[in-house]
C-alpha cells in the first residue's frame, strides 16, 4: 500500500512531461527582409513574398493556408496635421472599407527611435470576421504604413508575431 503514492506521483510526473513535450510548440522563426535600400523588416518564416495583393505596396507577404498577410507602404508626409490625427485618418479610411469595422484601441510607441502609432481593428470582410494590426511609423518626411491581417479566429495565434513584425521595422 505504501507504493501506491509513489506510483501515483510517478505517473503524475510522467504525464506532466508528456503533456509539455506534446503541446510545447517551437517558437516562430523570423528572418529579415530588406526592401531596396529603403527599410528592413523581420517577418516569420511562414510568410512568403507575393505580388498578388496590392501592387502599390513596397512589400507584400502572405500565407493563404494560415490566412494571414502583411503589407508595407511608404508615403511622403505633406500634411501639416499632428501625427496622431494622421494615424486616425489612416485607420478611419481603412475601417470605412469594411463592414462593422472599428478601431479597438491604438497607442503611441517608439520603433527604433521613430515615432509610431499602432492600432487594432476588428470588422467583417465578405462575411468573415477579420482582425488587423496597423502601424504608422514617421521617419523624417516619410510615413511607413504596416498592415497585418488575419481572421478573428487566428488573432490570438498571431498576436505576438504581429508585434514582432512591427517592432522589427528599421529604416536605412
Amino acid at each position: 500500500m505504501k507504493k501506491f503514492p509513489l506510483y501515483f506521483f510517478l505517473l503524475l510526473f510522467l504525464s506532466a512531461i508528456a503533456f509539455v513535450l506534446i503541446f510545447h510548440s517551437e517558437p516562430t522563426k523570423f528572418h529579415t527582409v530588406t526592401v531596396a535600400g529603403k527599410f528592413s523588416i523581420s517577418i516569420p518564416e511562414y510568410l512568403s513574398k507575393t505580388n498578388s495583393i496590392d501592387s502599390s505596396a513596397l512589400l507584400q507577404c502572405k500565407n493563404e493556408k494560415e490566412q494571414i498577410f502583411l503589407l508595407v507602404y511608404k508615403e511622403t508626409d505633406t500634411s501639416q496635421q499632428k501625427f496622431e490625427t494622421q494615424f486616425r485618418k489612416f485607420s478611419d479610411d481603412f475601417i470605412a472599407k469594411m463592414e462593422h469595422g472599428n478601431l479597438v484601441r491604438y497607442f503611441p510607441i517608439k520603433i527604433n527611435n521613430h515615432d509610431a502609432f499602432i492600432g487594432n481593428i476588428r470588422g467583417n470582410a465578405r462575411e468573415t470576421k477579420v482582425y488587423y494590426r496597423i502601424a504608422e511609423i514617421k521617419v523624417s518626411d516619410k510615413i511607413y504604413k504596416i498592415i497585418i491581417g488575419t481572421t478573428e479566429n487566428n488573432k490570438s495565434r498571431y498576436d505576438e508575431d504581429m508585434d514582432k513584425i512591427i517592432k522589427g521595422f528599421e529604416v536605412f
